[in-house]
């Protein structure tokens, strides 16, 4: 272990810094899961919504003692990851949007806006929103610090972004093919279109399993670490 540490506290100022953003985002994701669960049940709806942060922080704990170790598989992830959150962060205003001024409308039990309003009152809303900001900013910050030594894909890093964003072209955008994961972005979020996008999924799961998924200089990724 000391060696591993050793290791990483050699890889650069740029590469620490980074994996300091990436920690600081998974502890935002815990905190903003507990918040949410407390500000959440104080209007008695949506409780359930916290597993996702809990999850997040799973995630963000693994992949900063990964890097930490000097596991490059985790810096390649994370850095991927970060790319992606930019994405997710405007798919994520565009669905709050829609949730906002469609699905309240349709679905009075749920209530939404209602909810929002309740929170806001609350007078923790304001924060929990703060940190959701800071956390997302951390991530998409790692991004551009966080330092792959090797820059050989990894089958193992496609396949789980396959599985966890690939209806937003997270394998797609690791395997550096920009213009296909952009227009995976654009059939998934084009109801009409995203059984397309479900399909072209499978096939490049498929692939992946299968280690003829190719990425952007049409090599096939094989190797799994």
């Amino acid at each position: 272990m000391e060696n591993t540490k050793l290791v990483w506290l050699q890889s650069g100022t740029k590469n620490i810094v980074g994996t300091i953003l990436w920690g600081l985002s998974g502890i935002l994701w815990l905190v903003l899961g507990i918040r949410w669960f407390a500000l959440a049940s104080e209007v008695g709806q949506l409780e359930i919504l916290v597993l996702p942060y809990l999850a997040n922080f799973i995630l963000y704990a693994i992949l900063t003692v990964g890097m930490i170790r000097s596991v490059n598989l985790c810096s390649a992830l994370a850095k991927a990851w970060g790319i992606l959150s930019i994405v997710m962060l405007i798919v994520g205003i565009v669905e709050i949007v829609v949730l906002l001024l469609v699905v309240d409308k349709m679905i009075d039990a749920i209530n939404i806006s209602g909810m929002f309003d309740s929170l806001s009152d609350s007078g923790g809303f304001t924060s929990w929103l703060v940190m959701l900001l800071l956390a997302e900013i951390f991530t998409i910050a790692s991004a551009f610090t966080i330092t792959v030594t090797n820059e050989k894909k990894s089958r193992l890093a496609t396949l789980i972004l396959a599985i966890f964003m690939g209806g937003i072209g997270g394998h797609l955008i690791y395997a550096q093919r920009t213009k296909a994961a952009v227009v995976r972005i654009v059939l998934n979020v084009t109801v009409f279109l995203s059984m397309v996008a479900g399909i072209l999924w499978l096939i490049d799961f498929i692939k992946i399993l299968k280690g003829t998924f190719k990425d952007s200089n049409g090599e096939s990724i094989q190797e799994w670490v």
